[in-house]
C-alpha cells in the first residue's frame, strides 16, 4: 500500500491550465457556470500552477503556487523565462523549442560576463608547477586533498 500525504495531490503537482472557452459562460438546466477570477493570497490547490487565459488577440497568464516551496522572486523569474520562451517561438516557430533560450539578456550577461569572468593576470616567467608549489606554500595549512576521509593540506603535499 502506497503511503498517502494529504498535502499534495496524489496524480500531479504542476497544472497547465488553457482556459479558450469563448463563451465565458456555460448555462445548463437550473444552473449558471462562469469563470471566477482567482483572488491574491488565495491557498494554491497545486505546488505550481499556470493559468493561461486566451482572449482574441492575446493570452493572459496567471501563476499560482505554493509558498512553502517557492519564493515571490523564484516565480517572477520563470514568468519572464516563460515570456522569453514564447517571444521566441512566435518569432522562429519552426525552430525546435529546446534550442531556444530561457535566460534574459540581463541574466546571459550576469551569469557569463560578471559570474564567469574568471580572467587573472598569471605570470608568464613561472611553469604551472612552480605556481602551484607558491600558492601551497602561502596556503601550507588549508585542506588541498581528500579521498576517501584522508585529508591532505597544502603543506602535506
Amino acid at each position: 500500500q502506497p503511503e498517502r500525504s494529504l498535502s499534495h495531490s496524489p496524480l500531479f503537482q504542476v497544472m497547465l491550465a488553457l482556459q479558450n472557452n469563448d463563451e465565458g459562460s456555460l448555462t445548463l438546466p437550473d444552473l449558471n457556470l462562469s469563470i471566477v477570477e482567482a483572488r491574491e493570497g488565495e491557498s494554491a490547490k497545486y505546488d505550481l500552477t499556470l493559468n493561461v487565459v486566451e482572449s482574441e488577440d492575446s493570452l493572459g497568464l496567471g501563476w499560482g503556487y505554493n509558498t512553502a516551496l517557492f519564493e515571490r522572486d523564484t516565480i517572477a523569474r520563470m514568468a519572464e523565462h516563460f515570456e522569453v520562451l514564447l517571444s521566441a517561438l512566435v518569432q522562429a516557430p519552426e525552430q525546435d523549442v529546446f534550442s531556444h533560450e530561457l535566460a534574459t539578456a540581463q541574466e546571459r550577461e550576469q551569469l557569463l560576463g560578471r559570474w564567469n569572468n574568471t580572467e587573472a593576470e598569471v605570470p608568464l616567467e613561472y611553469c604551472l608547477h612552480e605556481l602551484f608549489a607558491e600558492q601551497a606554500d602561502r596556503c601550507s595549512k588549508k585542506t588541498a586533498l581528500v579521498c576517501d576521509g584522508m585529508i591532505l593540506s597544502y603543506g602535506e603535499l
